[in-house]
Order: C-alpha cells, then sequence, then structure tokens
C-alpha cells in the first residue's frame, strides 16, 4: 500500500509542476494592487476645449492601475480605468471604458518623457473577444498631440 501511496504522490507532482500557466502578454498580475500601493501620480493634457486625465496607482515598481478620462469638446466623453506595467520607459496597459453607453476594452500604451506622458497610436486589430489590441507595439508613434504632464492628485 505505501508503494502505491508514493507512485500516487509522484504521479499528482509531476502533474502539478508540469502545469502550464497562462499566458498574459507581458501584463503581469496586478490584482490587489489597491492594497499595496506604494506611489500615486497624476497626469493631465489640456487644449482648448479638449481634457485628458491620468490617474496612476504605481505598486512593486511597475505594477500599474488607475483610470482614464477623455473629454473631448462635443463629442462623448470616455472614461475607464486599466492595469498594466512599467517596462522601462513605457507605460503597457488593458484600458476598460465606457464610451457612448457601451463598454469597450482596448490596449493603450505611454511613452514617458521626463515628467510627461505621450500616447502611442498604431496599426490596431480587434480580437475575438472583441477588445482592440495593438498588431505591434514595436511600430507605434508618439506624437505631443496629447501631452499628459504631471499636476497634483485630487
Amino acid at each position: 500500500m505505501n508503494k502505491q501511496l508514493l507512485s500516487l504522490l509522484v504521479v499528482l507532482l509531476c502533474f502539478v509542476a508540469c502545469k502550464k500557466e497562462p499566458e498574459n502578454n507581458g501584463l503581469e498580475d496586478v490584482q490587489g494592487i489597491e492594497n499595496s500601493i506604494v506611489n500615486e501620480e497624476c497626469y493631465m493634457a489640456y487644449s482648448q476645449k479638449d481634457t485628458v486625465l491620468l490617474h496612476l496607482k504605481i505598486a512593486n515598481k511597475n505594477q500599474v492601475a488607475g483610470s482614464l478620462q477623455y473629454k473631448f469638446n462635443e463629442k462623448d466623453r470616455n472614461g475607464g480605468t486599466f492595469k498594466g506595467v512599467l517596462k522601462g520607459d513605457s507605460l503597457i496597459a488593458n484600458y476598460s471604458f465606457l464610451s457612448e453607453g457601451v463598454v469597450s476594452s482596448r490596449d493603450m500604451v505611454f511613452l514617458k518623457r521626463g515628467e510627461a506622458y505621450l500616447e502611442g497610436y498604431g496599426e490596431i486589430i480587434q480580437s475575438a473577444n472583441g477588445s482592440v489590441r495593438f498588431k505591434n507595439h514595436k511600430n507605434l508613434r508618439f506624437d505631443d498631440s496629447i501631452l499628459l504632464l504631471k499636476t497634483d492628485c485630487e
């Protein structure tokens, strides 16, 4: 009986050790970030009648969660939350938002330049679940049409 128990234990250990972890496209698990916030930063872009607000909560130097709001003149507002990572000078996240009464999801990438962030733009693809992804992060363009400057968090 001890041999059978030992054999069963070995098989179970092999099964557990060989379990494949799910892929997350480089985005680390940031659940529970609210309980371990190390740093909070806010950024704002204001241009004539348009405003963009970015609120970051950073934990463990690279895990990020927060909110992003676009308030464009004569257009529906859109705002939501994101979770992602800081990699070097880039903020890479998945943004879930409400716009025109519809909940959507898309990639977002911001490049940090000094005390400001620039949003990345590029070719996109729509995944099977309806979320929008960048086709290739390496081909993104960053311009200063929306320059998010560091500001006090309210």
